[in-house]
């Protein structure tokens, strides 16, 4: 079949809006000889406050830095994800979810919460009971699948952000949020690592107060390095 030039402009401006409204896609290294690691989380995982350049300047990329060639770290961070289900936006609708749930991985490293703290959000979370709950079945659904993954859990970071126009609620963020993901470990047996006092006194560290920037985002990977390698034989 032919295609008229007036018709060929036509599809090549629609491929145009297609590409241009895409999601970015998760930043996956897969290799069957390395150690795989997949980062799970919101936009401070995604890499928000360094998007233009998240390829290398997001946690997960410092993390791979420190880790060196014999690992594999694979960025599933959705922007805005909450643990809830009933969330604005629920990490398990979410694409990164379903390809991140495809991705054998050795080692998962969990940070939801930030978003959860919304107040549009939190009205839904039963004072905590349903985030607890809900998070802890989405890190299930993988542990489920990958039997012998370890899991890290990270409490997220503090909120530096005082205009808070996104209402995020920064005290939930330090205790109910994070009392929740003790919990959970405590229940998986996971490995904890809390970003909240790494970050409390550095706003320095931060693109907006709510994003890390390049050096918060090298700060938090190599403290998570740090942690996880003295309180375990991960890595």
């Amino acid at each position: 079949m032919k295609i008229s030039k007036k018709n060929l402009v036509i599809l090549c401006a629609l491929g145009a809006i297609v590409v241009s409204t895409a999601v970015a896609a998760p930043l996956i290294i897969s290799s069957t000889k390395k150690i795989q690691i997949s980062c799970i989380g919101d936009s401070i995982t995604y890499g928000h406050g360094g998007k233009e350049t998240r390829d290398k300047d997001s946690y997960p990329a410092y993390l791979q830095e420190q880790l060196g060639n014999k690992y594999a770290v694979s960025n599933f961070g959705k922007n805005g994800a909450t643990a809830l289900k009933n969330g604005n936006i629920p990490y398990v609708k979410s694409d990164e979810y379903k390809v991140s749930l495809q991705q054998k991985a050795d080692y998962f490293i969990f940070m939801l919460g930030t978003n959860d703290s919304k107040a549009t959000n939190w009205s839904k979370s039963n004072d905590g009971k349903k985030y607890k709950e809900d998070y802890e079945s989405l890190i299930n659904t993988y542990l489920n699948k990958y039997k012998k993954a370890k899991v890290v859990m990270l409490l997220p970071p503090r909120s530096h952000n005082s205009m808070d126009r996104t209402s995020i609620d920064d005290n939930l963020i330090k205790t109910t949020i994070a009392d929740c993901v003790k919990a959970i470990a405590n229940d998986l047996k996971a490995s904890v690592v809390n970003l909240y006092n790494l970050t409390k006194d550095h706003p320095e560290w931060y693109k907006e107060g709510l994003h890390p920037n390049k050096i918060g985002n090298k700060k938090i990977a190599e403290y998570i390095y740090s942690v996880v390698k003295k309180q375990t034989n991960y890595w």
